[in-house]
């Protein structure tokens, strides 16, 4: 229940983790059932003629503009900002 197929994670995926003790910002995620997404009907989906071969949208959609340091969360822009974290 980690890790799953998700829409438009063709190159990357992420990761379900909990939240540390202590750490206020941290917005944890409801739990997952342990077979949500993972039943082989699930995976078959995935592999399945229209999602692997798409029909193009009628009018192709405007890219979203780049995120900038600014618009990003304090957080992140503190993690951008720490000292390098090797031992």
């Amino acid at each position: 229940s980690k890790i799953r197929p998700w829409w438009g994670h063709d190159y990357h995926f992420h990761i379900r983790m909990r939240c540390p003790a202590g750490a206020r910002e941290c917005q944890g995620q409801p739990s997952q059932a342990e077979d949500e997404g993972c039943k082989p009907a699930d995976l078959a989906y995935w592999f399945s003629d229209a999602v692997l071969h798409p029909k193009p949208p009628p009018e192709p959609p405007k890219p979203k503009p780049p995120m900038t340091l600014a618009q990003m969360p304090a957080a992140c822009k503190a993690v951008l900002h720490a000292g390098d974290a090797k031992p």
